[in-house]
């Protein structure tokens, strides 16, 4: 009988002993899952590896409003700094769109211009640029105009215009203030050489710095500012000589009438592969109201323009 119930306990124990064993597998088991389970859930929503160690991103609530004020804190310096052109650019889409409207509306041929009526011999018409330098012999007429720097000087004949068209903007509430106009050669040459070697320090060869800077002042001997006819305008609340005057009050007041007073813009936008200068809406130059009409009517620069003339001139 002994026996029998030693034997009985020796099944019984056997039978817990494997049951416990099968526990201990089954629970060693499903904690490795788990750890493999947790393991692939960092791998998938935010786990990285940083020298052969696992650094787990917790991504709660108040992390990601944190992450989302960290990417708008970097971005707004990069913001700030674009703005300007941002809005120049809006402005200038804005503005080609109206005047795209107005040319559709008015359709204007250009062939009802009588180009025959302007000659090409006209001082308000020289053209002056990298392929057709001040001649030798061109007689300066200067005269003295009033700017917050003092007095400067440009061609004299344009003075009374000029004027005009400080008094009307004022009356508009606008201020426009004169900042570059006649420039002798020996200035254009000192801010041809300044802005070369700043090129160069930013780490160009002197054939580009030159090609770059040639893109933005017009080489010496071939500037409009040296002849008189040619003058830099702002106004008294921006003085940038920067393509985001163009989206300003003033900006967008002198693209408007220039024209009336016989300006206009001298390197226009969308025509830099003609002019060769980036385009600028501070850079005004002198050609007369006939020619101001006829150049902003037709979408012409000064380059087109004078070419038209040669081609119906009567002595041609």
């Amino acid at each position: 009988m002994k026996e029998k119930t030693k034997e009985k306990s020796c099944i019984f124990g056997s039978f817990f002993e494997r049951w416990l064993i099968i526990f201990f597998a089954v629970f060693l088991f499903v904690c490795n899952c788990s750890v493999t389970w947790s393991a692939l859930q960092n791998y998938f929503y935010g786990e990285e590896i940083v020298g052969g160690e696992a650094v787990i991103e917790t991504f709660s609530d108040q992390t990601s409003e944190q992450i989302k004020e960290q990417a708008k804190e970097q971005t707004t310096e990069q913001k700030m700094q674009s703005a300007e052109q941002a809005i120049g650019q809006a402005s200038r889409e804005s503005n080609q769109k109206e005047k795209g409207a107005e040319e559709t509306e008015q359709q204007i041929d250009s062939s009802e211009v009588d180009y025959s009526e302007f000659r090409a011999g006209d001082w308000r018409l020289i053209l002056v640029n990298k392929q057709h330098p001040i001649p030798d012999d061109y007689e300066l007429k200067l005269g003295s105009i009033s700017t917050p720097r003092g007095r400067m000087k440009c061609d004299r004949r344009i003075i009374s215009e000029l004027n005009k068209m400080f008094e009307d903007a004022k009356e508009d509430g606008i201020n426009l203030v004169v900042c570059s106009p006649y420039r002798p050669s020996s200035r254009q040459d000192y801010l041809f050489d300044k802005k070369v070697k700043n090129y160069i320090k930013q780490g160009n060869s002197y054939m580009d710095a030159y090609y770059l800077t040639a893109q933005a002042v017009t080489i010496p001997g071939a500037s409009e500012h040296e002849i008189g006819l040619a003058l830099d305008i702002v106004s008294d609340k921006y003085s940038g000589l920067n393509e985001g005057f163009g989206a300003t009050d003033a900006g967008i007041w002198l693209e408007k009438h220039c024209t009336e007073y016989g300006f206009v813009i001298r390197y226009p936008l969308g025509k830099e592969s003609i002019t060769g200068i980036e385009f600028e809406p501070w850079h005004f130059r002198y050609v007369g109201k006939k020619a101001a009409k006829v150049m902003k009517e037709q979408n012409l620069c000064l380059e087109e323009f004078t070419e038209l003339v040669k081609e119906n001139s009567p002595d041609k």
